[in-house]
């Protein structure tokens, strides 16, 4: 069985090893970007399971890289991490790939599940 691809767009640039420390990354092929026009560039090329945003205490806006992570047409997961109230993105985002939420234990379990469901193949979760 391949690696699951975990797709991070991180915008307030934190380092690949907090993204170690704060998610289940064993066995997953990671592409961490500090730079949006090139994860952009690259999500067609790569075509992940799983996509993160993370626009938390970000100095750039985050609305426009959600918006065209969104116009791609994959069917990978998508978080986008902010420090707004859960599901906060305007009236006008709704996709249901999306989850929009601050980063808590609620969301951080959400996305373990969501590499485990995605590594078993199945859209099950493996029971050991």
């Amino acid at each position: 069985m391949k690696p699951i691809k975990v797709f991070i767009i991180s915008l307030n640039e934190l380092p690949t090893s907090y993204w170690h420390n704060t998610l289940q990354l064993s066995d997953v092929d990671l592409w961490h970007w500090k730079c949006k026009n090139n994860a952009l560039n690259n999500i067609s090329t790569i075509w992940p399971d799983i996509i993160l945003v993370d626009a938390y205490f970000s100095k750039k806006g985050h609305l426009d890289c959600l918006k065209k992570v969104l116009e791609i047409n994959c069917s990978a997961e998508i978080f986008c991490l902010t420090p707004l109230p859960k599901n906060f993105i305007g009236p006008t985002i709704y996709d249901p790939r999306l989850v929009v939420s601050k980063l808590d234990l609620e969301v951080i379990e959400q996305i373990n599940k969501s590499i485990r469901l995605n590594k078993s193949g199945s859209g099950i979760e493996k029971i050991a």
